[in-house]
């Protein structure tokens, strides 16, 4: 008989957190700053998007029934005035989802920081971690392609009363960003599971999965471990796509890509003790010999 110890939200949490709707109405109870946000079920929900300020950003509500009748890449869409917003409400609306409109939070891309932690089954946290993304992909709306460990008080502060006054349980992460309108952070969205960057942590000096496994096992007694700051982590074939249309925007010259990826830093795909990762991404070398013409078709579009 094989036994599996498990720490995760609760039920009724889950579902909340996994609406991102409701999401947003649980972090503002919990005192979180959030974007104001409109949910669209149908026409008569349209006449509520009159106070929204643009730029908007149009997501999911349930992000699975978006990937099965939207896109499984696209994370949403942004629109910057009332044509392109009246065009792709009426559009969603015609694949009978529900939706969210919802206000950008202004700034670049880099104000966008991340709060990692565990909690055990009585809500006490037993080890944390903060990062701030230094580039995105797709940009702007994306995932991290770089990111960098970083010490950021607010930010602490801001994820503990998230996961506190929720009660959450297990691992989790919560992605703000810093509005250049007011100086808030704001909560993006919560995720209840690992990030994609979780190795960070582990060589920062916080491997959440020991802690996770000590916890539900023998007990996880030490105080919250320190992490390291200013180290890197850093998917090369994404961000390399992300310099190019961050180049074209002119937003990013090559000389200060390239500075920007000095420093400590992890890879995603790659350990010397573990090279397959990396040779299954360059597929066995087909994608070098492929590069040149994919190099060529990025500059030109």
């Amino acid at each position: 008989m094989i036994n599996f110890f498990l720490n995760l939200p609760r039920l009724d949490l889950l579902n909340k957190i996994t609406n991102k709707f409701e999401q947003f109405k649980l972090a503002a109870e919990a005192g979180v700053n959030v974007p104001y946000s409109q949910i669209i079920r149908n026409n008569d929900d349209i006449a509520g998007l009159k106070d929204l300020q643009f730029p908007l950003f149009i997501k999911a509500v349930d992000v699975t029934e978006w990937r099965k009748k939207v896109s499984g890449t696209l994370k949403g869409y942004m629109v910057k005035n009332s044509e392109e917003l009246e065009e792709k409400v009426n559009h969603l609306l015609l694949k009978g989802i529900t939706f969210l409109v919802q206000e950008i939070i202004t700034g670049p891309d880099t104000n966008h920081y991340k709060y990692c932690a565990y909690y055990d089954k009585n809500s006490n946290v037993l080890a944390e971690f903060t990062l701030q993304k230094i580039r995105q992909n797709p940009v702007h709306f994306g995932v991290g392609s770089v990111v960098q460990s970083i010490g950021y008080d607010e930010l602490m502060e801001s994820g503990r009363k998230l996961f506190k006054n929720i009660r959450y349980t297990g691992i989790g992460s919560a992605e703000f960003k810093l509005e250049d309108r007011d100086g808030k952070l704001k909560l993006i969205e919560l995720n209840p599971r690992y990030w994609q960057q979780n190795y960070l942590s582990t060589a920062c000096g916080v491997n959440f999965p020991w802690i996770n496994y000590l916890d539900l096992t023998t007990g996880f007694t030490e105080n919250l471990p320190e992490f390291a700051k200013n180290i890197k982590w850093v998917n090369r074939y994404m961000d390399f796509d992300s310099f190019l249309k961050y180049r074209k925007e002119g937003v990013l010259t090559f000389r200060n890509w390239r500075n920007s990826l000095k420093g400590k830093k992890v890879y995603s795909d790659f350990m010397w003790k573990d090279p397959v990762p990396m040779l299954y991404e360059f597929g066995f070398g087909y994608k070098l010999l492929r590069a040149p013409v994919y190099i060529f078709k990025r500059i030109i579009n």
